[in-house]
């Protein structure tokens, strides 16, 4: 038999397309060799992306950031060298305001395994907790931009403290907001076309 959704040949004893995921014991979704009328498959690449490349990595990246936040070298620096304590003391709530970051982050990459297991599984679910993940990290950063800026009463202070240049951090939360928004409204178009895909 084939898959009525990507055109897959399928042995008689699977519930699901090994393919697609797209469930094909039910008669309306199973053709006959005869009866088989081609469809466009529909890509899979971006999903592939997410479930082997973005999401492993963030997971990855969110750790690394989290020990770097309760280490107290997130703001170290080759020229000045580690600059965290004399930046605490400087800056009150600073060092509270990264440990809420570093933990949120960790709770952030727990919940991405589970977005990609999911995922992987083709779990009706999946994409739905896809779009909250990427809504979450995207309220998040907007909070702790806000956060950062307040703490730091804008990038003069900090800049005429120990020499330290806040805009390219700035800029890192500004992009990362805007490059988070993209991926929430690809990913939207992408996985409403493959619906039928998640059924499980």
């Amino acid at each position: 038999m084939y898959c009525n959704s990507c055109g897959n040949k399928i042995d008689e004893r699977y519930d699901t397309c090994p393919n697609c995921g797209m469930r094909v014991k039910n008669v309306s979704n199973v053709n006959t060799v005869s009866e088989y009328v081609p469809q466009k498959p529909l890509g899979m690449k971006w999903y592939n992306f997410i479930i082997w490349v973005q999401l492993p990595l963030s997971v990855i990246l969110s750790i690394w950031y989290s020990i770097k936040a309760f280490a107290g070298t997130k703001y170290s620096d080759s020229y000045f060298g580690n600059m965290t304590w004399d930046i605490y003391r400087e800056f009150d709530g600073l060092q509270a305001l990264d440990i809420f970051d570093a933990v949120i982050t960790l709770l952030l990459a727990g919940f991405m395994i589970y977005v990609r297991i999911l995922l992987a599984k083709y779990k009706e679910e999946g994409p739905k907790m896809l779009y909250i993940m990427s809504g979450i990290c995207i309220v998040l950063n907007i909070f702790l931009f806000i956060c950062y800026v307040s703490i730091a009463q804008g990038t003069m202070r900090i800049n005429s403290f120990l020499g330290l240049d806040m805009s390219a951090y700035n800029s890192t939360f500004i992009t990362t907001i805007i490059k988070d928004s993209i991926f929430l409204w690809i990913d939207v178009k992408y996985f409403t076309k493959r619906r039928h895909l998640f059924t499980n």
